[in-house]
């Protein structure tokens, strides 16, 4: 896999963005050249948002709420996107018939702050405190290895579930008060492995409930 890089945008700012009336509203969109569009997702904080577009390695471009293109991240094997929180924090994924590459992103240093692999996941969800993302493999994607996986955010493997003699379907975190203030002083990797199995357990029992 070629090593992924961030850089600022040099496209135009209308390569990407066709603007048209519709209902007398102005309506914006995304101009892709025809190419196959494997996920996009808004920041939380609505400022931005991330496409990921075109044939493997495919073009995450991060473009402001004017269509602006902002940034791109070239050399990734990539098709699923998943915010932090606050939006500090970019996830970029490769599943499905992916080999499983996942990196993460520091958006407000602009840095690759970890990598990781995670093979055959179907979702992935970050941890209210940005700490860590869960990810896992569910039934009836795929019948067989099924799993939970925690990984810091610097991409460290943290813990893990295995539920290859069950049936799994489904994974949430428990829902938790979210405080933008507390992710800004997120240290990338700093939460250790027995505070996540901590949190990590009032998800997996929850067949005891």
């Amino acid at each position: 896999q070629p090593r992924s890089t961030l850089k600022p945008s040099s496209a135009a700012s209308d390569v990407y963005k066709r603007q048209q009336l519709v209902g007398g509203k102005k309506q914006c969109k995304v101009a892709t050249k025809g190419a196959q569009i494997h996920d996009v997702q808004w920041n939380p904080d609505s400022n931005s948002f991330v496409v990921i577009f075109g044939s493997q390695p495919a073009q995450p471009v991060i473009f402001n709420n004017e269509f602006i293109p902002l940034l791109e991240i070239t050399g990734s094997y990539k098709n699923y996107i998943a915010f932090s929180p606050s939006g500090r924090f970019l996830m970029l994924g490769g599943f499905g018939n992916l080999a499983g590459d996942v990196e993460f992103w520091d958006l407000k240093t602009k840095e690759l702050i970890g990598n990781c692999k995670a093979h055959c996941t179907v979702t992935a969800e970050w941890g209210a405190d940005a700490k860590c993302i869960m990810t896992a493999v569910l039934n009836p994607r795929l019948r067989v290895d099924n799993a939970i996986t925690v990984y810091g955010s610097n991409g460290a493997l943290l813990t893990m579930e295995s539920y290859a003699a069950n049936e799994l379907y489904d994974v949430k975190w428990i829902k938790r008060k979210f405080d933008c203030a507390t992710e800004e002083k997120v240290v990338p990797g700093q939460m250790n492995t027995a505070e996540v199995k901590a949190t990590f357990g009032g998800v997996v029992q929850r067949d005891k409930l």
